[in-house]
């Protein structure tokens, strides 16, 4: 069997068990969904190897030399896991929707390690299985070049999109009332459009009341479960959530998501944006001396003195 009949029929059993409405099911339908996407880009890796013994699948790429050839060769029976497939899809300019994905990702993670009722609920499933139905046929078009719904049986194909209408009409409807609000910078009206809710993962996140314009003065639920957050709340978890990959950051040399901003001193400033997502001040900063690009790290000094710490500390020399 093909590794990509494997992929339809794992998406294809997930939409069948998410039917069910039980449960177990539904746990096995995140599961099975989440499975079906990973093999679907297995099966592109599979047909970039050509006739390398499907070298690209294989966690281990070694060189070996055939015919006085240096070719690449998969050693051992393990296959890429999802951050290989996403450095091997990087590297070969290959676009998938992965802030889409990580986020179905980390559910399925939470769900199966630490079951929650909260967190299986219908309406919070179909959610993330629309986000992958969405990343599903997208693929499919665009790196397999076919027509996604010749590959999935009717029933199948037209319950998927009748799902994802109706997750994509709430969202609108969520997303439509956050954007009526006041916000301090387009960056923080994101955050909390992509929040997820803590207790049940789901991410339609509304205002109370859309009355009061300023964001900092309104209160939030999610419409799956009823939890309920203020701003101040909501703020830190929002950035919590957004930041969640940053070890991965760290580890390949990057910066953290959020830094200490100079102006309101709180670890809100964004690192990608430059803006600070709770007063709004904006970046980059330069030294008031040398006009050379002040570090992030070195942000909380220059809230104070408006310097880089190598001016600091020539000018410490010569007092």
């Amino acid at each position: 069997m093909s590794i990509l009949k494997n992929a339809i029929d794992s998406i294809e059993l997930g939409v069948e068990d998410y039917q069910s409405n039980q449960t177990k099911r539904l746990l096995s339908a995140v599961r099975n969904f989440y499975a079906g996407v990973l093999l679907l880009f297995k099966h592109k890796l599979a047909l970039l190897s050509q006739d390398n013994d499907e070298a690209l699948l294989k966690q281990q790429v070694l060189p070996a030399q055939e015919e006085c050839k240096i070719i690449w060769k998969g050693k051992g029976k393990k296959t890429v896991d999802f951050n290989q497939i996403q450095e091997r899809f990087e590297s070969l300019d290959i676009k998938v929707d992965w802030r889409r994905l990580k986020k179905v990702r980390d559910y399925r993670n939470n769900i199966e390690h630490y079951y929650d009722q909260e967190k299986t609920k219908h309406e919070v499933v179909r959610q993330y299985i629309s986000r992958c139905f969405i990343v599903v046929c997208d693929f499919i078009r665009t790196q397999l070049l076919k027509d996604p719904k010749t590959l999935f049986e009717p029933t199948i194909w037209y319950s998927l999109i009748k799902e994802k209408d109706v997750y994509e009409a709430d969202k609108k409807s969520c997303s439509e009332s956050l954007e009526k609000l006041d916000w301090i910078s387009d960056l923080t009206f994101r955050i909390f459009n992509d929040f997820t809710c803590t207790k049940c993962g789901s991410d339609l996140i509304e205002p109370l009341d859309t009355s009061k314009k300023d964001s900092w003065y309104a209160s939030f639920r999610c419409r799956s479960c009823d939890e309920k957050w203020n701003y101040e709340e909501l703020l830190p978890l929002a950035c919590e959530k957004e930041s969640e990959d940053d070890h991965v950051r760290i580890k390949d040399g990057g910066e953290p998501t959020f830094a200490y901003c100079p102006h309101c001193a709180e670890e809100y400033y964004n690192t990608d944006d430059n803006v600070c997502v709770n007063c709004g001040t904006e970046g980059p900063f330069y030294c008031s001396l040398c006009d050379n690009a002040v570090p992030i790290c070195e942000l909380p000094l220059y809230g104070s003195e408006g310097v880089c710490s190598w001016c600091c500390q020539v000018r410490m020399k010569d007092d």
